[in-house]
Order: C-alpha cells, then sequence, then structure tokens
C-alpha cells in the first residue's frame, strides 16, 4: 500500500484536469488479502473433474480483471456483483464434484474477499487470484513466536511441513510456506532471526533449504539493532530451484555479509562491497551453517581435528541448563541488589552473577544482570 501511496504523490498535480490530472489507484480489495498463509487448503484435483469449473474460474478472472480497473461506482458493483455470481457457481460445482473435500469447499464458500474487516482462515493462490504457476517474489518479516506458544498448532504444522520440528519456533514454518509458493526460480526475501541456521531445531529446514533454494545471499546482523524488535536480525534472499536437488552444485556461491560494523547503516552499500564473501552453499552443513570468511573456516576446521566437541563428548546429551522458571521473580538488576544487600548484607552471598546469550559478545563478557 505504501508503494501505491507513492505512485499517487510523485505524480504532477494539473488543477484545470479532471480529478486534477492524478490518475486513481485500480481497484486492490481482490488483490490485498488477509489471510493465515501458513494453513493451505486441500490441492484441488485438477482432473477428472466438471469441465464447467475450469470454465467458470476462467470467467472469475475476467471478472476480476474488470473489477480492478473499473473507474465508476456503477461499474465497480457491476463487476463486483459478477464476482459474487461466480464465486457461488464455482462453490456449488466444487461441492456436487466428488473429488473435492466437503472441508474444503466449507473454506471456499465462507471467504469473502470483499470483507475487509475478516482474515481467511488459510491460504490458497489459485482460489483467491486465479493464478496457478506461483508468485516472482514472496518478501516477508515472519512472526518471532517461541514453540512454547503455538503448542496448538503443532499437529498441523506437522502434517502440513517437511522442516517440522516439535522444537522449532513459528518463523521456520513460513520459509518452507514461502518457498512453496514461488514459481520455479521465483524470489525470496526474508528478515528473520538467524538462530534456525544454527539451532537444532533448524537442522530440517536447513536440510529443506539446500534441497528446495538456491541461496543468493545471506546478510547477517547479529545483535546490531538494525532492525525494531527483531533479534539478530538476518536477511536471506533465495530462489526457488525448478526441481529438488539431493545437494547443490559445487559451483553454487553465496554472498554472504556478517555486520560487525560500528558503522552507520547508510554505509550498508559500502561495506557489502569490501566485506562480504563467498561460501559454497555445497558447504553448509544439516547440522549446522557455518557463514565464515574462508581463513575463519579453515581454523575451524583445524580446532575440530586437534579435539573432541563438546557434542560429541556428551553423546548429543546437552540441554537447557537450569531454568528460572519465573524470571520476573528471581532476575534482578544493579539497583535492585544494592538495595537488597544494604537491607541485609548477607544477600550478597546468594546473589550471583547473570548472562544472557546476547551480553557475550566476541572476546568479552557483559555482566548486566544479578539474581
Amino acid at each position: 500500500m505504501r508503494f501505491f501511496i507513492a505512485l499517487i504523490v510523485s505524480q504532477q498535480v494539473d488543477l484545470a484536469a479532471d480529478n486534477f490530472g492524478i490518475t486513481a489507484l485500480p481497484n486492490l480489495e481482490t488483490k490485498l488479502i488477509a489471510a493465515d498463509s501458513l494453513t493451505p487448503i486441500a490441492a484441488l484435483q485438477m482432473e477428472l473433474r466438471d469441465p464447467r469449473i475450469d470454465e467458470t474460474e476462467q470467467a472469475l478472472t475476467q471478472a476480476n480483471e474488470h473489477y480492478f480497473s473499473a473507474r465508476t461506482s456503477k461499474t465497480k458493483r457491476k463487476w463486483r456483483d459478477r464476482i459474487g455470481d461466480l464465486r457461488d457457481e464455482l462453490a456449488q460445482l466444487l461441492q456436487a464434484d466428488q473429488f473435492v473435500a466437503a472441508e474444503t469447499v466449507a473454506q471456499l464458500v465462507h471467504w469473502n474477499p470483499f470483507d475487509q474487516n475478516t482474515a481467511a482462515g488459510f491460504f490458497d493462490a489459485q482460489w483467491m487470484f486465479q493464478m496457478n504457476g506461483g508468485f516472482d517474489i514472496v518478501i516477508g518479516n515472519p512472526p518471532y513466536v517461541r514453540q512454547e506458544a503455538i503448542k496448538h498448532l503443532k499437529d498441523a504444522f506437522k502434517k502440513n511441513y517437511d522442516c517440522f520440528t516439535g522444537t522449532a519456533d513459528l518463523y521456520v514454518y513460513f520459509f518452507e510456506r514461502a518457498v512453496t509458493l514461488l514459481k520455479p526460480d521465483g524470489v525470496l526475501s526474508f528478515i528473520t532471526s538467524n538462530k534456525w541456521y544454527r539451532a537444532k531445531y533448524g537442522t530440517n529446514l536447513r536440510k529443506w533449504l539446500n534441497q528446495h533454494t538456491r541461496l543468493q545471499q545471506v546478510l547477517d546482523f547479529g545483535d546490531e539493532a538494525v532492525f525494531t524488535a527483531i533479534a539478530y536480525p538476518t536477511i536471506v534472499i533465495a530462489t526457488r530451484r525448478p526441481a529438488e536437488v539431493i545437494k547443490p552444485a559445487a559451483d553454487e556461491q553465496i554472498r554472504v555479509l556478517n555486520w560487525a560494523q560500528q558503522a552507520p547503516i547508510e554505509t550498508f552499500p559500502a561495506v557489502f562491497a569490501a566485506e562480504s564473501f563467498e561460501v559454497a552453499q555445497a558447504e553448509l552443513k544439516d547440522e549446522g551453517w557455518q557463514l565464515e570468511p574462508p581463513l575463519q573456516r579453515q581454523l575451524l576446521a583445524r580446532i575440530r581435528q586437534a579435539g573432541t566437541p563438546l557434542g560429541q563428548y556428551v553423546h548429543g546429551r546437552f540441554y537447557r541448563g537450569i531454568l528460572t522458571g519465573l524470571n520476573e521473580a528471581f532476575v534482578i538488576d544493579g539497583a535492585t541488589r544494592a538495595r537488597l544487600i544494604a537491607a541485609d548484607p548477607n544477600s550478597a552471598e546468594v546473589i550471583k552473577p547473570f548472562l544472557r546469550g546476547r551480553d557475550v559478545k566476541r572476546w568479552q563478557v557483559h555482566f548486566l544482570i544479578n539474581t
């Protein structure tokens, strides 16, 4: 919407012309959809179905095109009514078709593209946009929701997503869904947390992306607050492979930037040109991605050869450790610590330094909180 508004304000105003010379926006009701994009509907059977379904879908596509470009309220009403009639007709044809589940038909019938106050409980590009080939580009900033808050959704995710892991955060599933919505060679552009390409819960996603996407760029901003409310932000740009592969080709390179600068974000283009480096996609392992320059990767390989990794030493059985149970009760700041010790000097014996992951930086540990 911001893009369309920019088109309007950039037009030259002519006070003597109709509508001041401003070209009105097209009718976007059928182009801007609010929907649960993680919930697909069962694929509609394309073969052996009533040919009238295809005819009605084609008529619906044409009606939507007429509505999109309508310039008067009378014309809009005409095509809006026509769209409603065609949707009802199509729903009846689908309902009579034995190859379409009743639950699917109910979802389709319930959705109204002209109801701007209700979000659809599913997303289907064929039904909503009459398109079958996939999108040219999918741009997103998936919500960061921890797995503890989505327990009620896990059964559905397990059914619908190859990258499912019981401990995965919500944004993991947006990656797979976005790629499947693309046409072959379509572009994915995501802003998200970087945790998934190192965490154990990202194993299935890492494997899936290697098989189904050609990674183009990964821009890791670490703990720099370049985006509001996103911890450890990263930008991933990839294209959908025309066909699944077992392993990326040896010549497929990713351009990577690990933002470790104190420079203003406005200098990003120059920093990217000077500091980015290439990583072969085939070198990205399912157990974790090493997005580091060649010399650092060589050093890590030497370190691994010289000793036993901790995970291997404990046979993979390492966990989260002791939890507070309630951070609000047990984690305090320095001022509270000083007040408690002033009231009772013995408090100093039970109040211990406390670290979060964000407080551990390269070459230093920053104790901010006491408990």
